[in-house]
């Protein structure tokens, strides 16, 4: 049997393109790719040292890989760094930090499959994320920068 044909990519998203948007305070993001049509969008993410985001649980896999810094979740012992490899199934529920004594930001690339929703204190439903709902917060906070959209980002 032959091997399959792998095609080369039909686009590029050239990262340094890409602004980065400052989405709440200490946490930024870069859109990488939209995910349309099946919902399964990329960006990266840069978390401050002390940065604790709500919890959240996943409706799809997640693939994550720590580029710099160190990150972990509140219910888990471990702590991903540069070069690690995070593996999230769906239906997965958690509470991201980086660590106040980290000596830099935390970015971290994310594949997400079919969003999240995020929840409050008692695990009330605060908001439900998708590539749209994501797209759309990343494209307001860069317009409340001032920066215009970048035409790099992948469908």
């Amino acid at each position: 049997m032959a091997a399959p044909t792998v095609n080369p990519p039909s686009a590029v998203a050239e990262s340094e393109k890409i602004p980065w948007a400052l989405i709440w305070e200490g946490i930024e993001l870069k859109m990488l790719r939209i995910g349309e049509p099946t919902g399964t969008y990329t960006l990266l993410a840069r978390f401050q040292p002390g940065v604790v985001l709500p919890k959240h649980r996943h409706f799809g896999d997640v693939h994550a890989f720590t580029l710099k810094g160190q990150w972990g979740y509140h219910e888990y012992d471990w702590v991903a760094r540069a070069g690690d490899y995070v593996y999230e199934p769906p239906n997965s529920t958690h509470t991201l930090f980086v660590p106040e004594d980290a000596t830099e930001p935390a970015e971290v690339m994310y594949i997400i499959d079919k969003g999240m929703v995020i929840l409050g204190d008692n695990d009330e439903l605060l908001l439900i994320e998708d590539t749209w709902s994501l797209y759309e917060m990343y494209r307001n906070a860069l317009a409340n920068q001032g920066i215009e959209a970048p035409e790099g980002v992948l469908p």
